[in-house]
């Protein structure tokens, strides 16, 4: 995503798609979260809504406020972890071959 994308603009973008998903029009999604309608259209263009809003948004859709929302700081949180899962397919694969190779031993052995 372009990092010049705001976490008010992201968070829009998450619960329109997550709504369009659904089939639901903006009206729809106000209706079900017990909310006005401008609350929802003024989220979707990148405005604020309060803490409220968005868990009933987010209870109506089905989908936890920590999806819908973007992280803060989003490349300080995840720069590490993805390091570390970036080796996770090879040690993975590492530890199929060596089962594999046992294996193997175990039933020439036999």
């Amino acid at each position: 995503m372009d990092s010049n994308i705001t976490q008010a603009q992201t968070l829009g973008l998450n619960v329109r798609e997550a709504r369009q998903a659904l089939g639901w029009s903006a009206s729809e999604l106000a209706a079900k979260a017990s909310i006005d309608v401008d609350v929802v259209t003024k989220l979707e263009r990148s405005h604020v809504c309060s803490n409220g809003e968005l868990q009933q948004i987010s209870r109506a859709l089905g989908i936890p406020v920590s999806i819908l929302k973007p992280a803060a700081h989003k490349e300080e949180n995840t720069s590490l972890p993805s390091k570390r899962l970036k080796w996770a397919p090879t040690i993975i694969t590492a530890g199929f071959i060596l089962l594999l190779i046992k294996l193997m031993i175990a039933s020439l052995l036999q």
